[in-house]
């Protein structure tokens, strides 16, 4: 009489080992989209300090006097930065005064940031409207309508208003 024995063959082995690897190749990377999601987090810290800044900034314009001109300078960590009805101006000088960040400005806007962060400072037709725009390293391939794209963006008005915040993670 036979006895049976019971277990895999290596044929059987070597095929689920390759159906694993393929489910592997093709279900990880959209289940693990870790760049994407750190650089989505960065965006968003980033956006956070912003806003923080601006936020100190415009109460030391208070202080000051300052929060309802058009074009103001209060010290801030004891260097000057040019305010906007009491908030940071949108350029790339003022904000590295009130940000330690790793940057560099962008002179296009489809220049690649070689630092953390670009930032390209945009004068759109609109009168007197500042725009800055913080783009992650590793960005490429960006497009002409960039407000659709991996940034940050933060714009002051010439009337007396509120910055305007907003991030787009739209190809992060």
């Amino acid at each position: 009489m036979l006895k049976s024995r019971k277990g895999f063959t290596v044929i059987e082995l070597v095929v689920v080992i390759v159906v694993l690897g393929v489910l592997a190749v093709i279900a990880a990377p959209r289940f693990l989209n870790l760049s994407s999601d750190a650089k989505i987090a960065s965006l968003r810290g980033l956006g956070a300090s912003v806003k923080e800044a601006n936020q100190l900034v415009y109460s030391q314009a208070v202080i000051e006097g300052q929060e309802k001109l058009s074009a103001g300078s209060v010290t801030f960590n004891g260097v000057p930065v040019d305010t906007q009805w009491g908030y940071i101006k949108p350029t790339y000088d003022n904000i590295v005064k009130v940000i330690n960040f790793s940057s560099e400005q962008l002179i296009e806007y489809s220049d690649i940031p070689l630092e953390d962060w670009g930032v390209y400072d945009r004068s759109p037709t609109n009168q007197g409207q500042k725009i800055l725009y913080f783009i992650p390293r590793g960005t490429t391939n960006i497009p002409r309508d960039i407000s659709t794209y991996c940034l940050f963006h933060y714009s002051l008005f010439s009337t007396l208003s509120e910055p305007q915040y907003y991030d787009s993670t739209q190809g992060c």
